[in-house]
């Protein structure tokens, strides 16, 4: 582990802002610890290196430090944050003692408050170092993937209460009989933001709470399924549609859409196979889609998908479609696929080859990229290994197993088992079996009609213990930075790190994608995924971690679990288990070969074709029954805000902090370039607008209001720096 040197500094976010930070340990660890925090008490000398981050290292820290100048003033901050409490009785009694000794050691021991404490600091100001980064622990690597499914329920559920969010305000903007349903929005944001808890979220809690979270969790899914529903409800259709579908991002988008076998009320049986008939969709703007069936996907507590029909359809921003649909068994064009000596998989633009005896992806082509060219290099491609990983003795579901690459499971990977799982004009899907120990798995490579990225699902009934899952993907970029996607901006880290700091993070942490582009962004390979945050890069290889199976932690020594468990083994006659990540586990991912980079093109314009498409693999197109006694009471069809392609519109809602009728609309630059934006609202939004006013994130009005609001063509025009967030609040018309 590298001691971070710097104590007192100013940390620089990826938008260019700024916030005073102070690096101290909690209570005596203050003191401890004081040598690690040596150099950071100094300020910086007059003409020294002011910006400082990981991929230029700080191992010159102590040549850009002044000896003489120093910051008298220290933090002694008590109470445990990392525990779940503040100063406690035995805490505060524990300081005055220290103020006691202070005293009589000559010290200005003083109670004080953290602002005032700030403000001192603050005075030195100009002085101090700026870290350009983000914070990366050097500990603790192993909470990115344990307990996948907490993290893979965590990213559904934020995007589904988004999606309701934008549908109730869209709905009461034009039905005045609507009621906002705020108490529950709120209770549901709340029942979220408990499972983020520093134990739950990283997968480091005990078992048993992780009985109360999946119910909670199941709780939730019904609330917001709930919702959505009640909201489509409300929009009126033609006599004859059975099926409304809604988009809920604000771009008009082309691709997938999953329609569940529950919403649809026609009799029809499945065949052996598990899969109902072929079937059409009439759509009410005029076109006319396939709907390729489907069995139920792999099922495990990941929320998969049941049984039901994979359709492709065009709809646009915040737009509803309502379609007929009917049982069609004509026969269709397929995509091609195929299996045998060297498995083939192939679209209109992109084509794969498999080895038949690994399962890994020989060679990887799209239309109009790398000249034709095979996009990928070397044998092991797709191909999961495996590694021992007990996570150290202490912290297991914590920590990786120090140096874990060391110690390779060497499975079998010329065992595979290689079929044609599905065939038909909407998708075709190849399936590997393989073994790993005592465990089988399987991978599922999908390829969907007119459509550049490769899906892929992973699933087994995992039975290893203390072990660790990589997937690689060996890219023909040349790149030498990683682009990943964290939240409302991205960082760009280096995949030949030269200096110790930068080394330690070896396994990173993405949000919804991370993208290898060739140095002159003519094209590149995202890595997109709905759950998974661990992956690691080394030149152009990035590999994500599938699956950990460490130790669940044990209970403290007075906990009431251990009440529970003894009960439990008298009435069961069992125990919890031992080890997390055993038995039915899955998780979807895929590549997207694109042209451009991920944040620029060729020409170096900000290109956010990347971003959108992880926002629509996490977003999916909802598809919703229609009851023919529902109360229809608006049409509607889309809310198109026209904005540039860079930025994207990351909230709409109601008024929260007030309970008003009044819209939230947050904007946030995507690419990281200076912008000026150029939003046009649509008419039937812009009618209802008396006033528009800047807000902060709690929707609290800014002294400054720096816009332009012109009423005659519905267009407001403001400045985002890079990855900015905006906030405006539009008061509505009484």
């Amino acid at each position: 582990t590298n001691d971070f040197p710097l104590l007192n500094f100013l940390w620089e976010s990826p938008d260019g802002s700024q916030i005073l930070t102070c690096n101290f340990g909690q209570n005596k660890e203050a003191f401890d610890k004081w040598g690690n925090f040596k150099l950071g008490r100094h300020l910086l000398k007059k003409e020294a290196k002011k910006i400082w981050n990981y991929k230029d290292g700080y191992s010159d820290f102590y040549n850009s430090i002044d000896l003489e100048k120093y910051i008298p003033d220290i933090g002694f901050f008590n109470g445990a944050g990392d525990g779940g409490h503040g100063p406690t009785h035995k805490e505060m009694a524990e300081m005055i003692n220290y103020v006691k000794i202070g005293k009589e050691m000559g010290l200005n021991f003083k109670w004080s408050k953290v602002e005032t404490f700030f403000k001192k600091i603050e005075k030195y100001k100009n002085e101090l170092p700026v870290w350009k980064d983000e914070l990366y622990l050097e500990t603790h690597r192993g909470t990115f993937t344990t307990h996948g499914e907490v993290k893979r329920h965590n990213r559904r559920l934020e995007t589904l209460i988004k999606t309701a969010e934008s549908l109730c305000s869209i709905i009461s903007l034009f039905d005045n009989d609507f009621k906002y349903p705020y108490k529950t929005i709120e209770r549901i944001w709340k029942k979220i933001l408990l499972n983020q808890f520093h134990d739950i979220l990283p997968g480091s809690s005990i078992i048993e709470v992780y009985d109360d979270v999946y119910e909670i969790w199941q709780e939730l899914y019904r609330e917001l399924d709930e919702i959505i529903g009640r909201c489509l409800e409300r929009i009126k259709s033609r006599d004859n549609d059975n099926i409304i579908f809604y988009n809920p991002l604000p771009w008009v988008r082309s691709g997938r859409a999953f329609i569940p076998v529950s919403e649809i009320d026609l009799e029809f049986e499945l065949d052996e196979e598990g899969k109902p008939p072929y079937a059409r969709i009439e759509l009410s703007n005029g076109e006319i889609a396939i709907c390729q069936p489907v069995a139920s996907e792999f099922e495990d507590d990941m929320k998969n998908l049941p049984t039901g029909w994979w359709t492709v359809i065009s709809i646009p921003p915040y737009g509803v479609l309502s379609a007929n649909f009917y049982i069609s068994k004509s026969k269709y064009t397929t995509i091609f696929v195929s299996s045998g000596k060297t498995p083939r998989l192939a679209n209109s633009l992109v084509k794969m080859e498999l080895n038949g005896k690994t399962g890994a992806i020989k060679e990887l082509k799209a239309i109009n990229m790398n000249y034709d060219k095979n996009l990928i290099h070397g044998e092991a491609n797709f191909v999961v290994k495996g590694y021992k990983d007990k996570g150290g003795l202490e912290y297991p579901a914590w920590n990786l197993t120090r140096e874990y690459w060391k110690y390779p499971k060497n499975y079998r990977e010329d065992n595979a088992k290689i079929s044609i799982l599905h065939r038909g004009p909407i998708f075709s899907s190849l399936l590997i079996e393989r073994t790993l120990g005592n465990s089988e798995i399987s991978q599922v490579i999908t390829l969907f009609k007119e459509d550049p990225i490769i899906y892929c699902s992973w699933s087994s009934n995992w039975q290893n213990e203390n072990t660790l899952l990589k997937i690689a993907l060996d890219t023909n970029t040349s790149s030498r930075n990683v682009v990943v996607d964290e939240m409302c901006c991205a960082l760009e880290q280096s995949t030949l790190p030269n200096n110790p700091s930068d080394k330690a993070r070896f396994e990173k942490i993405m949000h919804q994608y991370a993208d290898l582009s060739t140095p002159d962004n003519s094209w590149g390979i995202a890595l997109l995924n709905e759950g998974k945050y661990a992956f690691d890069c080394s030149a152009d290889r990035i590999r994500l971690t599938l699956h950990r199976s460490p130790k669940y932690p044990s209970p403290s020594a007075g906990s009431w679990a251990k009440i529970e468990r003894v009960a439990r083994k008298k009435e069961k006659g069992d125990k919890p288990p031992k080890y997390t990540g055993i038995g039915p586990i899955s998780c979807k991912f895929a590549y997207f070969p694109h042209r451009g980079g991920a944040l620029r093109n060729y020409y170096g314009k900000p290109l956010a074709m990347v971003k959108k498409s992880a926002e629509e693999f996490n977003n999916p197109i909802i598809a919703k029954k229609i009851l023919k006694n529902q109360q229809k009471s608006i049409n509607y069809e889309q809310l198109d805000i026209l904005v540039q392609d860079n930025i994207e519109i990351t909230a709409f809602k109601r008024n929260e902090w007030k309970k008003s009728k009044n819209i939230i609309i947050r904007f946030n630059e995507l690419c990281g370039v200076e912008s000026k934006a150029n939003v046009f609202l649509p008419s039937k939004f812009a009618k209802k607008i008396s006033k528009i006013r800047e807000v902060d994130l709690l929707e609290r009005e800014l002294q400054e209001q720096n816009f332009i609001w012109n009423n005659l063509d519905n267009e407001l025009k403001f400045d985002l720096h890079k990855f900015e967030i905006k906030t405006f609040e539009f008061i509505l018309k009484k």
